[in-house]
């Protein structure tokens, strides 16, 4: 994988340690250092919208595990896989390549997913394929959801919030389900070039749409970010991090003060030369489905939404 020195500087390396997942609980944090890191954190959210989190408590061999057993379902048999397609819209299961576009102008994306929310049935996972599946996603899927809780609480002190639980009591604290989940992503080898069409790409120009995102990636590379100047900056994997995102409903929370910044992932010549596919694991915290968003300064820079119905809005228009 990466290294430090060799990731590129647009987006900054924070380091966790003092709210590390694995020795700190998030009360006992010397306040100090708790400050220093919401600064640190706020200044790349209100300047690039990523940042990478080292020191978080979450193992490389967490990752890799689920990485590993994630790619034995996805190298089934289409036919196979198709058992446990997504049905609605809005819900659990896999998806193959062409099932979303994020640019109406191109062609589908070249990837497939496999998307596991917090209240997901048992019925949905590949149990008699691929049985480690399960117990596998749970328990990182708890383990990010922690962590985000903790990104979410950095904020809040960052902005001076006087209630620093503010983003808490909008995620898991109503009585409402919500569109929070891991998101298991394939991007699998192109053997003939020929295959892609003009304008595809592995996953279009597009931001997020709820609070944040922890993405994992491997050491293929592909993901950009676009820029204050428009132009797209490779987000080069850096070994043992987390890379982190605002999304589009903190965005209108903080009235554009943090950025939910576009991005896409296209083919690396790593890619193309070794023949490798690429993979990627990404955890969407959104609020409750409930949760009204409205500036939080009192403006009227955007309209107040409800969570879902922002989120069902964007899933209406990118699904095919």
């Amino acid at each position: 994988m990466a290294n430090e020195s060799t990731a590129r500087p647009y987006v900054p390396i924070v380091n966790f340690a003092s709210l590390s997942l694995q020795n700190v609980k998030r009360e006992d944090a010397d306040e100090a250092s708790v400050q220093e890191l919401a600064d640190q954190i706020l200044e790349a959210f209100s300047t690039v919208g990523f940042v990478y989190l080292k020191n978080t408590g979450i193992q490389t061999t967490e990752v890799t595990n689920i990485m590993q057993t994630s790619r034995r379902f996805f190298e089934l048999p289409r036919e196979v896989k198709r058992r446990y397609a997504e049905k609605d819209g809005a819900g659990a299961g896999y998806r193959e390549i062409g099932a979303q576009t994020f640019e109406a102008d191109k062609p589908e994306d070249l990837r497939e997913s496999f998307d596991l929310h917090l209240d997901t049935p048992d019925s949905v996972y590949p149990e008699a394929e691929v049985p480690e599946l399960m117990p596998l996603t749970r328990q990182f899927t708890d383990r990010c959801k922690e962590l985000a809780l903790r990104v979410l609480y950095l904020i809040a002190v960052g902005l001076k919030l006087e209630d620093r639980c503010f983003f808490d009591k909008n995620h898991f604290e109503m009585e409402s389900k919500s569109f929070t989940g891991i998101r298991l992503l394939y991007y699998p080898e192109i053997k003939n070039p020929s295959d892609v069409k003009d304008k595809q790409t592995r996953c279009g120009e597009h931001s997020d749409w709820g609070s944040i995102t922890l993405l994992f990636q491997d050491d293929v590379g592909g993901l950009e970010i676009k820029n204050v100047e428009g132009k797209f900056v490779e987000a080069t994997p850096v070994e043992g991090t987390v890379l982190v995102n605002i999304a589009d409903l903190l965005q209108r929370w903080t009235s554009d003060r943090l950025i939910s910044a576009i991005h896409r992932v296209v083919r690396t010549s790593r890619e193309t030369d070794s023949g490798f596919p690429r993979q990627s694991i990404a955890f969407f915290l959104n609020p409750d489905n409930k949760a009204v968003v409205s500036p939080l300064d009192g403006s009227h820079k955007y309209q107040s939404i409800t969570a879902e119905e922002y989120i069902r809005h964007k899933i209406q228009t990118t699904y095919i």
